[in-house]
Order: structure tokens, then sequence, then C-alpha cells
């Protein structure tokens, strides 16, 4: 469409290009879409990389893939010139919205290589993970990608595996969060044979994770991952966080979360502290020392505390208690 003689002579006509830019900066997806179809000048600005760095689609509806022109279109752009992709509890839209994205970003050719550089797809219920698979097993796609955020979004063997062969996110991915994502021990172990390069890994909630999987993980990775999220794994033992933390004494350990983990005492966290004093460790431990002394302690501690918060409690303080064998539980 081109201008009419009138149009010519109008003020939004002669807005300079940068002002025309910022105005559309407040325009939606499908509203660019449409505003490619006003003139060349109205859809060079609708176009411009700076309006597609960053992407998110959160809050956007079905419809806006379901129009093939304008799908095409914003895929188009996404393709070519987002930097970040961000899809956070998404309300509108279903499993399947995102497929035609997905399946975009895993077409593009070699010479068009995604400038995409972060990708987070979280608590996205009913995610489709073949179109996802297909997106991270493009060779064109990881070139640029350094954090990957699934963060409570359910994946498949087939998501992981296709993350874990790409040799060019292999090569770059810096940042993962695989948290609350239903992942299992032979994932983790896929992730800490290929992903050489993490630096940080949230690994948080996946309750099919065997402590063992967390073990062979240290030994891998421990040497460069100086941000590790793994609450509620269970079967985990302190002496591999020291051994963790003595290799990563050179990158130096910035952040471990071992919130609802057992297994882990007061004197454990001192002693990692005393490995890297600027480590920050969250966890939920109460004891002093996995031993009836530091049952004793805590004990005493309740007590007190429930005493200066005028709770009246009886506790008798016993010296001589059975306890099981390669347990911390008392009989």
């Amino acid at each position: 469409m081109s201008w009419s003689a009138r149009d010519k002579h109008s003020a939004i006509a002669k807005l300079p290009y940068e002002s025309l830019l910022q105005i559309l900066t407040y325009m939606s997806y499908d509203g660019l879409a449409q505003c490619v179809r006003v003139c060349r000048l109205w859809s060079a600005v609708a176009s411009d990389s700076s309006l597609w760095a960053t992407v998110d689609l959160s809050k956007v509806r079905s419809k806006l893939f379901s129009d093939a022109d304008v799908s095409s279109f914003i895929c188009a752009q996404i393709v070519g010139n987002a930097k970040t992709i961000a899809v956070r509890n998404p309300y509108y839209l279903s499993g399947r919205d995102l497929s035609p994205l997905l399946s975009a970003l895993g077409y593009a050719k070699r010479p068009t290589r995604s400038q995409l550089q972060t990708l987070k797809l979280e608590n996205y219920q009913g995610l489709d993970c073949n179109a996802l698979s297909f997106c991270l097993a493009s060779p064109s796609i990881g070139h640029n990608l350094h954090t990957i955020s699934l963060h409570g979004t359910h994946v498949d063997n087939t998501v992981i595996r296709a993350l874990c062969q790409n040799k060019a996110i292999c090569a770059n991915l810096r940042q993962l969060d695989l948290s609350f994502c239903a992942i299992r021990s032979d994932n983790v172990r896929l992730i800490a044979d290929t992903l050489q390069t993490l630096e940080g890994l949230s690994l948080s909630g996946n309750l099919a994770i065997e402590g063992e999987a967390i073990e062979y993980l240290l030994k891998k990775q421990g040497t460069h991952l100086s941000s590790l999220e793994l609450r509620f794994i269970w079967g985990l033992h302190a002496s591999w966080f020291v051994d963790y933390f003595n290799k990563s004494v050179e990158g130096g350990v910035k952040f471990l979360d071992i919130r609802g983990c057992e297994h882990f005492t007061r004197k454990d966290l001192r002693q990692l502290s005393g490995i890297c004093p600027d480590a920050k460790v969250l966890s939920s431990v109460v004891l002093e020392d996995d031993s009836i002394e530091g049952y004793q302690q805590f004990l005493y501690m309740m007590a007190t505390a429930s005493i200066a918060d005028d709770i009246p409690v009886s506790v008798d303080i016993v010296s001589d208690l059975p306890i099981m064998k390669n347990s911390s539980i008392w009989v």
C-alpha cells in the first residue's frame, strides 16, 4: 500500500525513522506484522532488528501463530534477529502453539546463523518436545547460545539428547536450568559427559535423580562448575562436595543450593566455608553434627528457642540413645 496525496503531508509521514521506531516499540508482535503492510517505510521500521532483539511471548495468545502470514513474518524476524526468547508461565498458549517458531529456528540455514543467546521456556505445560528437540538439534542455533532455562517444563529424553549432541551448544553453553523438569539420572550422566563448558547448572526438584549421578557429575565437571542448584535431591554426601570445593579453588565455587537434602550438618557447612569462604551455600541444615551429641544440641536449641518464645516445652535429654546402623535417624 502506498501513501495517498493527503497522507504524504500528514504529521506521521514526516516523522524521522528513529521517532517512528520508538513509537513501534509499544506495538504488539501481531501489530508489527500489520505495520509491514502499510508502506515500505513502515515495513522497514517494523523489521528493525532492535524491535526483535528481546522477544517475550509469555502473554501472547494462540492467535498470534494461527494466521499464516503473521506467523511467517514473526518467525522470520525472531530467527534472524532475536538474541533472547522468553516464555514464562504462558497462560494463553497451548503445548503446540510454539511449534512453528521452534521449527523455524530448527530449519534456519547456516548462512542465516541464529543470533540467539538466551532461550527460556519456563513452566510451559505440555510443550511439544518433538519441536523443541528439532530446534535444539539444529547446527545453526548453538553458535551464540549460552543460556538455556527449561525450569518447570517437563521434557523427555529426546530433548536432553538433542541438547547434548549439538556440537555448537556443547562448545558454547554456560548456564543450564533443568530444575523441576522430571529428568532422570541417565540424563545427568549424559550432561556430565558432553556439556563441558557449563558454569552454572540447576537440577533442583528432579526427584528421580539418584545421588550417584550427582557424584558422577561432580567428578566430571567439578573443576569449572561455579554454580550448582540441587534442592530436594536425595542421597547426597558431604564428602563429594568437599572434593568438589577443593577442585574448584582456582575458579571458585560461587553458589551451592542444597536445601531439602539430607546427610548435611553444620559441621559440613563450616568445612565447605573454610575451603571457599566467598561461596554462598543455601541449606536447610539444623544439626550441628550427625551424632548423638549433635542431636542433643539440636533438641536443646529447639527447647531454649521455644522457651524464649514463651511456649511451654518439656524435653528430656537422654545420654545414651540407640541409633540405626548407617543412619542418622533415631530408633
